[in-house]
C-alpha cells in the first residue's frame, strides 16, 4: 500500500510538467536507487539541451527510496523526436533529497539513451566518497 502514494504523486507531477502529445510511443525511464541516504529525487529534464520539464518521486511516508521498483518516468515520444523523424538527445540533471529535506547533492545533466518505444534505467550510488554518482543505460 505504501508504493500507491508515490506512484500517485509521480504520475501528478508529470502531468502537470511534461506534454502530453504521445504521437510516437513513450520512452520509459526507470530509476533505480542504491542509497538509504536519498529521499526525495527531483528533474530537470532537457532535449538537446533545451528545458523540456520537471518532476520528482518522494514517499508521502517518508522512508528512504533505496531498492524500490515502481519509480519509472514516461517521456511522450512527440517530445523526443523532430518532425523528421530524428530522436532528440534526452538527458536529466538530478536533485537529491535526505530524510530532513535538505538538498544532497545536485547532479549535472545527464544523457539517457532510448527512444519512444524503449525503456533504459537511470541508477543512482554512492561513490564511496561522500557523494553520488549516476549511470544511465
Amino acid at each position: 500500500m505504501k508504493k500507491l502514494p508515490l506512484l500517485l504523486l509521480m504520475f501528478i507531477l508529470f502531468l502537470g510538467a511534461c506534454s502530453a502529445d504521445q504521437k510516437d510511443g513513450v520512452l520509459l525511464v526507470n530509476f533505480k536507487c542504491g542509497s538509504e541516504q536519498i529521499f526525495r529525487i527531483d528533474y530537470l529534464a532537457y532535449t538537446d539541451g533545451e528545458y523540456l520539464c520537471m518532476g520528482g518521486m518522494a514517499d508521502y511516508d517518508k522512508e528512504a527510496l533505496k531498492d524500490r521498483d515502481d519509480m519509472a518516468v514516461p517521456f511522450q515520444g512527440g517530445d523526443l523526436t523532430l518532425e523528421d523523424g530524428t530522436v532528440k538527445q534526452l538527458s536529466l540533471e538530478l536533485h537529491l533529497y535526505g530524510a530532513d529535506e535538505q538538498e544532497l547533492a545536485a547532479i549535472p545533466a545527464t544523457v539517457v539513451p532510448g527512444a519512444p518505444g524503449g525503456e533504459c534505467t537511470v541508477t543512482i550510488s554512492e561513490d564511496g566518497q561522500g557523494g553520488f554518482r549516476v549511470e544511465a543505460a
